[in-house]
């Protein structure tokens, strides 16, 4: 018997919100995100050459001046303003998320290449703005229900492929941090907006 897709997406965003759950026990305070570094690669997709910045993100957490519950209360608006289809929703973890989110150029009216970094064509123009880009976002809410200082821990896996052939394999893109302080700055507004 084949899994229910709430099954299968659940199961598609464990490894993210496995990495939320160890990052956000020694989060650090404000913005910030962890990366390792790797070589620039070029690859052939197609017919064309793809430079790659390999560089692996983790989590990203942004503290809020709000109560837990407040942040969480409000975090589900923040996804649909963005144009993130919610697919998971744990209350008891506080963790949200948006599993296989299909795009193509724009993404909440904002070109996906402000988001992550899909390499970069011999034309010079991101592949993030023309290639089908596939998105898992995972958030979770770490502090104290009524305590002042919530934080908003946030993972993106991304990968892309050209609209031009469909027998490509997929590239793995790499998140720039804007989508998660987006997230952020999108409930701090609708905090401000209705006290």
């Amino acid at each position: 018997m084949p899994a229910s897709p709430r099954i299968t997406r659940l199961a598609r965003l464990a490894p993210l919100g496995a990495v939320l759950l160890v990052g956000c026990a020694s989060a650090p305070a404000a913005s910030t995100i962890e990366t390792t570094g790797k070589r620039r690669e070029m690859v052939a997709v197609g017919e064309q050459v793809v430079v790659l910045e390999p560089t692996v993100a983790r989590a990203i957490r942004e503290e809020l001046a709000l109560p837990a519950d407040r942040a969480w209360a409000l975090l589900p608006l923040a996804y649909e303003a963005l144009g993130l289809p919610l697919t998971t929703l744990d209350s008891e973890r506080r963790l949200i998320g948006a599993g296989g989110v299909r795009a193509q150029g724009r993404l909440g009216g904002a070109w996906l290449s402000r988001y992550v970094d899909c390499g970069t064509a011999a034309t010079g123009l991101a592949n993030a703005d023309s290639y089908a880009v596939t998105l898992d976002v995972v958030t979770q809410v770490d502090g104290r229900a009524d305590g002042a200082n919530a934080g908003l821990s946030t993972a993106i896996r991304a990968s892309g492929r050209p609209t031009s052939t469909s027998t490509s394999n997929p590239v793995n893109c790499v998140s720039r941090g804007t989508l998660e302080r987006r997230l952020a700055e999108v409930v701090r507004e609708r905090a401000a907006a209705t006290p």
